[in-house]
Formats: structure tokens, sequence, C-alpha cells
């Protein structure tokens, strides 16, 4: 894997939390979004920018098992824990 792919990936998780950089201020809008409109009755809309997935797909690709199997194991301990609350 190239580490130039493996940095960005990184630096986009990275950007997600922790500190703001300071940036030049800008009106430009990101151009390719993906938008999830499953229910007419929710309250937002979930827009997640393409080079964040392919930052996420670069870094699921070098684990083991997929994020999104990591993700609903995450969700299903969290059921099993709250269920014993």
């Amino acid at each position: 894997m190239n580490e130039r792919y493996k940095k960005a990936g990184l630096d986009a998780l990275i950007s997600m939390g922790g500190e703001k950089k300071e940036r030049p201020k800008t009106n430009i809008q990101p151009t390719e979004t993906t938008e999830q409109k499953e229910d007419p009755g929710q309250f937002f809309t979930t827009r997640i920018p393409k080079t964040l997935i392919k930052s996420l797909k670069v870094l699921s690709a070098q684990l083991e098992k997929p994020i999104q199997d990591i993700v609903k194991e995450a969700i299903q301990e969290k059921i099993e824990t709250l269920k014993h609350v």
C-alpha cells in the first residue's frame, strides 16, 4: 500500500476529531456527497464527503475485518450492555 494513501487516510480520520486547523476561508462547497434519505420524517440528512469514504475504504482494506463489521460488533456489544442495566 502506498504510504501517501495511508497518510491521507489517517489524516482524514485525525481531522474528524481533535484540534481544528486554521484554514483559509473559501466559499467552495464539496462537489460530491452522498445523501441518506431513507425516512421522510428524519430531522436531518447525513452528508459524507467522498474523500472520507475513500479514506475509510483504504484503512478498511488494511484491517482483517471490514470497518462495517467492527462497527456492527461494537453496536451489538453496547446493546447487550444496555440490556443488563
